[in-house]
Order: structure tokens, then sequence, then C-alpha cells
């Protein structure tokens, strides 16, 4: 199973991640690699939303 290059074995993890990539098409995001590592690292525990916010902020300053 993948999502944009992102290898799952987990079933369970796979549908949670494939949920969490069909909430954010409705909002008009794509999903990309790094989107889809990012939640199922989220999904996982190893990050916190701070850590998303943190790197979002950075991103926005960029532009």
């Amino acid at each position: 199973m993948e999502i944009c290059g992102v290898k799952f074995t987990d079933l369970k993890e796979y549908d949670a991640v494939k949920q969490a990539i069909d909430a954010l098409e409705v909002e008009g995001l794509k999903p990309t690699h790094d989107r889809v590592l990012g939640i199922k690292e989220l999904l996982r525990g190893n990050i916190a939303t701070s850590d998303i916010k943190k790197k979002y902020e950075e991103i926005q300053r960029v532009y």
C-alpha cells in the first residue's frame, strides 16, 4: 500500500492517513509526499502539531 510514494504495511494506519488526505482534498489541498509523511508521523506520535505549525509558519515567511 502506498500514497504519494509513502509506503504502508499496516492497513489501519493506511486507512487513517487516507481519511486525513481525503479531508485535506476537500479543503483544496493536494496530497504530496511530504504531507502524507507528515500525517503518518503525526498519527504515530513521532511529531507534534506544534512542529507542523512551526514548519507552516516558516514556509509562510518565505512567501
